[in-house]
This record gives C-alpha cells, sequence and structure tokens, in this order.
C-alpha cells in the first residue's frame, strides 16, 4: 500500500471534494482519498501501487477546473 499526497488548485467547497474523491477513487488501486481545503487543498491517496501523476491530473481536469499544484 502507498500513500500520496498532491497540492491542487481549483477546489472550493465540500462538493469540489466530492468531484475530486470520485474522480481518483475511480483509479485502478486507489482505496482512499482524503481532501484538506485550502489554497492549494492537500490530497492524499492510498493505493495499492504508486499513481502516475499524469493520469491522476487527467482524472482531475476531466471532472472539473482542477490542476496539480508543482
Amino acid at each position: 500500500m502507498t500513500q500520496q499526497v498532491f497540492h491542487v488548485d481549483g477546489l472550493h467547497c465540500k462538493s469540489c471534494v466530492g468531484a475530486v474523491k470520485d474522480a481518483l477513487g475511480a483509479l485502478p488501486d486507489v482505496s482512499g482519498v482524503e481532501v484538506e481545503l485550502g489554497e492549494p487543498s492537500v490530497v492524499t491517496v492510498q493505493a495499492q501501487n504508486p499513481l502516475n501523476v499524469d493520469d491522476v491530473a487527467a482524472a482531475l481536469r476531466d471532472e472539473g477546473d482542477y490542476a496539480l499544484v508543482g
């Protein structure tokens, strides 16, 4: 099991949190997603194997106006 932390721009409310949790939770091998709202927001993902950053960025873009920072 791995844990990765991502900084994400564009999250403003609980609806955004739910959208991001759903989008990243749908990626293969993901078992949990936690979001801490902020500027930027901190998203922690637990998965069986490390996630590809490009896949995470694409899932966020597809879900809405969310983008990885850094």
